[in-house]
């Protein structure tokens, strides 16, 4: 005895469904790294040296374009800061505020400390204070999850 069977598929569902997963994936993988470029801001904020702030008040997520992030500085000296510098005779009226601040000199002894520390980058460069870096390292893992819960939410929403 023989038994007849037939099947039959109805892939318009699931067709459509793939119609939408695409921008409902990008859509949710972007807002995820929006959060994880601003919680790699955020961390890097917490790594930086901090004599006036000026550094760490302008470390910014910006959105390049979908799906694209990047966190910077706008500091023409971050660099010098997280990779250190070579050997090179700096200005002392620009270490004079840092000298004035942090030591609490005025006049000419500020004067004088900023010359001696100016002397001393001519001489050794400057040690790297990195900031930038250890913060992108740390969020790597966390940047993985989100981007995975945004394919999952967008497949969610897709095939709802």
């Amino acid at each position: 005895m023989s038994k007849n069977f037939s099947v039959s598929v109805d892939i318009s569902r699931a067709k459509a469904g793939l119609d939408k997963a695409r921008p409902a994936m990008e859509r949710n993988i972007d807002e995820r790294l929006s959060r994880g470029a601003e919680e790699v801001a955020r961390d890097a904020k917490g790594n930086a040296p901090k004599a006036f702030s000026n550094l760490v008040n302008t470390i910014r997520a910006e959105r390049i374009e979908a799906m694209h992030y990047q966190v910077s500085e706008g500091m023409n000296y971050g660099r010098a800061v997280e990779e250190g510098s070579a050997p090179h005779f700096p200005n002392p009226d620009n270490l004079r505020p840092w000298v004035e601040r942090v030591l609490g000199l005025r006049d000419k002894p500020a004067r004088d400390a900023a010359f001696l520390i100016a002397r001393a980058i001519s001489r050794r460069g400057t040690r790297a204070q990195p900031y930038m870096q250890p913060a992108a390292e740390g969020k790597v893992s966390r940047l993985f999850v989100l981007v995975q819960a945004g394919v999952d939410e967008g497949l969610r929403e897709a095939f709802a």
